[in-house]
């Protein structure tokens, strides 16, 4: 993956990872604003796979062969994940007040979809934890690829007098 790529990839998690945090401190962003996040989530969550489309394709089209149990685990916690983020984003569209609230009326049992809206939630957070260990050794080195490097220093100069004079050593 190229620089820029990489760069841009980041901006997207780091970005995903805001707007998650945000979702979940429900007392501070208020009612109107996770609804609406939940949504830009809702089109964040397809480029963030898509982005990351050629491991997913990979990964999948060798499932039934020989590979890493590591991998295999790392796989797995990503479907689980994407499972519970699908059912929180369904049962918060579906219990929706303020984006789609004709919706919300035609969901049926509203005490049901709001439960599994918290569950899910609660789920999700441990998912997220969890996707961020594992990858946080890639991020850390994908910062340090983007960091600008260090210029060589210059040597010291010699002390300079308050009145301008060069001040003699030794």
């Amino acid at each position: 993956m190229n620089v820029k790529r990489a760069g841009l990839t980041l901006l997207l998690d780091l970005g995903l990872l805001g707007g998650m945090l945000a979702l979940w401190s429900f007392n501070l962003t208020g009612l109107a604003l996770h609804e609406w996040l939940g949504l830009a989530l809702c089109g964040a969550l397809p480029a963030h796979l898509l982005v990351n489309w050629g491991w997913l394709a990979a990964t999948t089209a060798r499932l039934r062969a020989s590979l890493p149990w590591r991998t295999r685990l790392v796989y797995l916690l990503n479907a689980s994940l994407f499972g519970a983020l699908i059912l929180v984003l369904l049962s918060g569209v579906l219990i929706a007040e303020v984006t789609v609230p004709g919706l919300a009326a035609l969901a049926g049992n509203r005490g049901f979809w709001r439960v599994l809206h918290t569950q899910a939630s609660n789920v999700t957070l441990l998912l997220v934890a969890l996707h961020l260990a594992v990858y946080a050794p890639r991020v850390v080195a994908l910062l340090r690829q983007l960091a600008p490097t260090a210029r060589p220093s210059r040597p010291p100069r010699p002390p300079v007098h308050p009145l301008g004079t060069r001040v003699q050593e030794g």
